[in-house]
């Protein structure tokens, strides 16, 4: 009989979300692109701002979330979801998620390295 190492994983508080906890529930979640929905807004940005759905998606599964998330007016988690992508330029996803629902809401998409 073989026996598995499953490393622990703190359960996740959603009366306090964390970062990292924002950031394990979108990388799991934006595995299956069936649970990433786009608002309208989210749609005009994506074009204006040269921001692929793919590099979406990529953002969602590969992406780093460093500041804490907060509650949006609708009971949600918002956080920020950053990866460097295509030109070495640093693009940021605002998502929100619920503790009730598998979906990720795309809100908009931005660069972030802009200042």
């Amino acid at each position: 009989m073989t026996s598995r190492i499953v490393p622990f994983q703190r359960p996740v508080s959603w009366k306090n979300l964390r970062p990292d906890e924002a950031e394990r529930i979108i990388k799991a979640r934006a595995q299956n692109t069936a649970n990433i929905i786009f608002t309208t807004h989210a749609y005009e940005r994506v074009d204006e701002r040269d921001i692929l759905q793919a590099d979406v998606y990529r953002i969602l599964r590969e992406g780093y979330v460093d500041s804490p998330p907060e509650i949006d007016r609708h009971g949600g988690w918002q956080a920020i979801v950053k990866k460097r992508i295509r030109g070495g330029r640093e693009a940021g996803i605002v998502s929100v998620i619920f503790k009730e629902s598998d979906d990720i809401i795309v809100v908009t998409v931005m660069w972030v390295d802009l200042k």
